[in-house]
């Protein structure tokens, strides 16, 4: 007999992330987002902080009568640029493209007093379960990249490089050095060992299990409105 996945609702019209989510947790989850839906009104993120515009996005999409809801923002924090583009990351740079918008960062960093090339990549996922607000925020540190590199992300996957975890790996007798790459010159099962996004939805998912004393997430379909 073949069980029917849950369907958890993600507030979000960005297709990158749905693929993200949709490759950490589809297997168990039918993710539907307000693009599936037709809703076409969007969502201003007026927030202060990445909670209270993954907040916003979740609840306008509960208060439409859906549940359980998940939403998320997320951005990169230079200390170049004191902690910048951080929350306004998605308009930070409105280039007509990836290269030319990651260049602009670029330029900025390196036009900066403060000579850093660190920065922090931080997400917040927000969900709404059984009527209650749910949050998870992940940061990953890391630094940013001379020039934009790679073909397996966008925007900040292309200049953002993570620390790896202080782990030696050993082929043969020797070290193999950990290397500079950014995120998106990485595979997706390399990137995802250090992976803010993911982080923060097993963290949010974990935090609504332990909460609500579900034995398993398929037990989602129990907390349904719509």
């Amino acid at each position: 007999m073949t069980m029917t996945k849950p369907t958890l609702y993600f507030a979000t019209t960005n297709e990158n992330k749905v693929k993200e989510v949709n490759r950490f947790i589809g297997d168990k989850y039918n993710i539907v987002t307000i693009t599936d839906l037709g809703i076409v009104d969007d969502v201003e993120e007026t927030g202060k902080t990445y909670r209270e515009n993954a907040a916003l996005k979740a609840h306008h999409l509960h208060n439409l009568g859906y549940s359980p809801v998940i939403a998320e923002d997320s951005g990169v924090e230079l200390d170049a640029l004191y902690g910048n583009p951080g929350i306004y990351s998605k308009r930070a740079y409105p280039q007509p493209n990836d290269v030319d918008a990651m260049e602009a960062l670029i330029r900025d960093m390196n036009k900066s007093h403060v000579n850093s090339p660190y920065a922090t990549y931080s997400t917040t996922f927000v969900g709404i379960f059984d009527g209650e607000e749910y949050a998870h925020k992940s940061d990953v540190r890391g630094h940013i990249a001379d020039t934009p590199r790679g073909e397996n992300g966008y925007m900040y996957d292309k200049v953002f490089c993570p620390q790896r975890i202080e782990t030696q790996l050993f082929m043969g007798d020797k070290p193999v050095q950990n290397d500079d790459r950014t995120y998106a010159e990485m595979s997706l099962q390399e990137r995802d060992q250090f992976n803010a996004r993911k982080e923060s939805l097993m963290g949010l998912l974990e935090q609504v299990s332990v909460s609500l004393e579900l034995d398993d997430l398929s037990d989602l379909d129990e907390l349904r409105t719509h």
